[in-house]
């Protein structure tokens, strides 16, 4: 006999196997694609293999929020121990409405999801804050319409300046005002 919380456990699993799997199979893609064997990222984490092949495959496993936080950063932080990643410079793309990504983009062409924000000026901080001044690299913004701008290397002395160069840059091409 299946009590009320078997039930309902059961039916949670069902509801969410399918998004668990695409989860699990995009950074097990990712793993395999920077030839991390499931042992390495085991040691990284320090978590059993078992656990990770059942993220990986869709299976409930416990605190998974947390293991696939902590799986994404350990591949991330390999891929920037890579010579050929290189950072060219930091990439905020708006896309549409009060969206905006901030990636690393890579001198191979490649990128580096940083974060998402809702208006231009958590953008420019988090591209502040996130390492254009550490990384001592510049700051390129893209319009939803492909437009691009090179705002150079963001100073804290001249943020203000940036800023204003941003707005500029945003009402020319229509960016939504936030």
């Amino acid at each position: 006999m299946t009590t009320n919380y078997e039930t309902a456990k059961q039916q949670f699993i069902l509801d969410n196997t399918k998004e668990w799997t695409q989860r699990g199979q995009r950074l097990k893609e990712r793993r395999e694609k920077l030839q991390i064997s499931l042992t390495s990222l085991s040691k990284m984490l320090g978590t059993s293999t078992s656990r990770i092949r059942k993220f990986e495959n869709g299976e409930p496993v416990t605190l998974s929020k947390s293991l696939e936080s902590s799986y994404q950063m350990a591949l991330e932080m390999h891929e920037l121990k890579q010579p050929k990643n290189m950072i060219d410079h930091i990439h905020i793309q708006h896309h549409g409405g009060g969206y905006y990504t901030l990636d690393l983009a890579l001198l191979d062409n490649n990128s580096i999801y940083l974060e998402e924000t809702k208006t231009l000026k958590g953008a420019i901080q988090l591209a502040f804050i996130k390492g254009s001044m550490r990384l001592d690299v510049p700051v390129i913004l893209e319009s939803a319409n492909e437009s691009k701008l090179n705002v150079g290397k963001i100073r804290y002395s001249y943020l203000k300046t940036h800023l204003k160069k941003w707005q500029e840059f945003m009402d020319e091409n229509k960016f939504y005002k936030n």
